[in-house]
């Protein structure tokens, strides 16, 4: 009961400096939603606040670390999966949804505010902010050509996932393809630009990974479940919210089902990978 309490007011918490900063941070003129997009903005953002505290609560649960070295690693980890990847992408495809470029800072610098000030506070109030250290269950030290070809099997994986998952879910939706349609924008499909690119984003999610999982304790499924699981729905989540780059509910469902599945595959192939040792 005393913890369901601690998750509750840190949902409450989570919401309010959400609301604060996605106010503060907007910038340039963004299409105005309708009344029913309005009417889910506030339930839409009460979900991304459950999702993401449950999530940052178990993180913290399984961490080996304490204080400031666990409320900066959350920090680093969490800003990376739920905005630098998502809105790197934003940036990517703008053209081709008809995102203004002078919005973009503003996704960028929306969630600082949030793990700059949720963080510590969740870590002390979850009480880890003193106490014993312990080892973290896996330790991430090899040779350097070591980190150079599993980093490099991650970004093939990463490769493999988002272009199959991408045609065989998403794409296959009417209204998803056409909302891409415009023509000005259909050079960010050119395959010699868009898989250099993709290439870049799986060493990054392997990166992020890394993070992670140095702070982690416990078996290795549970450890990589729940790396997929910090890969698949802190970023995804957002697609509850109404948006008026892509108003459609079901594009969004799609885009959800389409990332969320593939880049939960994901986080399980990075930790095998990463935690792999020759016999």
């Amino acid at each position: 009961m005393k913890l369901l309490l601690k998750i509750i007011l840190l949902v409450v918490i989570y919401f309010i400096l959400f609301a604060l900063a996605s106010g503060l941070f907007a910038t340039g003129t963004t299409p105005p939603m309708t009344a029913e997009q309005e009417a889910m903005a506030v339930p839409g953002m009460l979900v991304v606040a459950l999702v993401h505290t449950l999530i940052i609560v178990q993180l913290i649960r399984m961490s080996a670390l304490h204080g400031w070295r666990l409320s900066l690693v959350l920090m680093l980890g969490f800003y990376g999966v739920t905005t630098f990847m998502s809105q790197n992408e934003s940036l990517w495809f703008a053209p081709a949804l008809g995102i203004p470029y002078e919005v973009i800072p503003g996704f960028f610098l929306s969630h600082i505010p949030v793990v700059l000030i949720f963080m510590p506070l969740a870590v002390w109030l979850l009480g880890r902010w003193s106490g014993e250290e312990l080892a973290p269950s896996f330790v991430l030290q090899m040779p350097v050509q070591e980190w150079v070809w599993k980093l490099a099997l991650i970004a093939l994986a990463y490769l493999v996932l988002y272009f199959s998952f991408g045609f065989l879910i998403a794409w296959q939706n009417p209204e998803l393809q056409q909302m891409y349609n415009r023509p000005e924008g259909q050079w960010v499909f050119r395959q010699e630009l868009l898989i250099p690119w993709q290439i870049l984003r799986g060493v990054l999610w392997g990166l992020l990974a890394v993070v992670i999982l140095r702070m982690l304790r416990g078996s290795f499924w549970s450890v990589a479940v729940m790396i997929g699981i910090y890969f698949a729905l802190p970023m995804n989540i957002y697609h509850i919210l109404p948006n008026p780059y892509m108003p459609i509910p079901g594009v969004r469902l799609s885009h959800f089902i389409e990332t969320a599945s593939s880049n939960f595959i994901l986080g399980l192939v990075v930790c095998k990978i990463l935690l792999w040792r020759k016999a």
